[in-house]
């Protein structure tokens, strides 16, 4: 099952406006945060008050990645205003949603920048994931599940909320290594899929301890991450994102008669199987 997705464009953040193209036109790697307070809505992050698109939200308050910022990130209050490739947290619906805000080749300003003698160490040329080529995403954090933004509260407990996220997580890279590393699971590595806190650990990002200080409270780490992907790549199945129920159909007869077989397909459409039919 694809990870459900949508595009809305940070046209105005300054690395939109940039557009610096990773090295290589496309993504080294896949590197993920998460937000650091609690509002599971992407509807903070995505967008703006101009935003129409009912699924995604508007943000009344313009304080999300969709704001003009300098080349340096700062926006006309002074604030840092930082732009990942996506978003991943809630749609409107109360469903899981990605929302890509950056072509996947642009470089994001999302990282920061670590120690560059330890990047060296590990063999980087730079110690700035955002200009090494890493697609950046941010997974919306909701550790308490139990505030009230825009007039909604997360449906899920904090348990179930993280549960979503990181199976959304495993789901999405596993489309990832598919679409850059041609589904090679030998390719998954704690240099082309890492999260924020082992990248810092790497020289090549901030001090930062997401998205693991939050998910880790349920037992999910890189390595996990890591290891599922893996396991998925190498089976050569997909994960199914938390927020899907799978369908199991069932056969409930042959009939050589076909009046009794009609008989049947209505008592089973009037008990709400919509999609029954009959097949010879």
């Amino acid at each position: 099952m694809s990870v459900r997705t949508k595009t809305l464009l940070a046209t105005k953040n300054g690395a939109y406006v940039n557009k610096t193209i990773v090295p290589g036109g496309k993504p080294v790697g896949l590197l993920w945060h998460s937000t650091g307070v609690d509002n599971p809505w992407v509807q903070r992050y995505a967008g703006d008050s101009t935003t129409k698109d009912e699924l995604i939200g508007a943000n009344a308050n313009n304080n999300g990645f969709q704001q003009t910022t300098s080349n340096s990130g700062v926006n006309s209050k002074g604030e840092s205003v930082p732009c990942p490739n996506a978003v991943m947290g809630l749609g409107t619906d109360g469903k899981m949603l990605t929302v890509k805000i950056l072509p996947d080749d642009y470089c994001p300003w999302c990282s920061g920048a670590g120690n560059l003698d330890i990047a060296k160490k590990n063999g980087f040329t730079g110690n700035n994931a955002n200009f090494l080529g890493y697609y950046q995403l941010e997974v919306c954090e909701d550790q308490s599940c139990t505030g009230l933004v825009y007039g909604r509260k997360n449906p899920n407990t904090p348990k179930q909320y993280a549960d979503l996220c990181y199976n959304e997580m495993v789901a999405f890279s596993i489309e990832f290594f598919k679409t850059y590393f041609n589904g090679d699971a030998a390719k998954v590595t704690e240099k082309t899929l890492t999260s924020h806190v082992e990248a810092n650990k790497m020289g090549i990002a901030s001090s930062h301890f997401d998205p693991w200080h939050w998910l880790g409270k349920y037992g999910y780490s890189g390595d996990t991450l890591r290891k599922a992907v893996k396991s998925k790549l190498q089976s050569g199945t997909t994960a199914t994102p938390a927020t899907e129920n799978p369908l199991h159909r069932v056969q409930i007869g042959a009939y050589s008669n076909k009046a009794n077989a009609e008989a049947m397909l209505a008592k089973v459409k009037a008990a709400g199987f919509g999609d029954a039919i009959i097949k010879k």
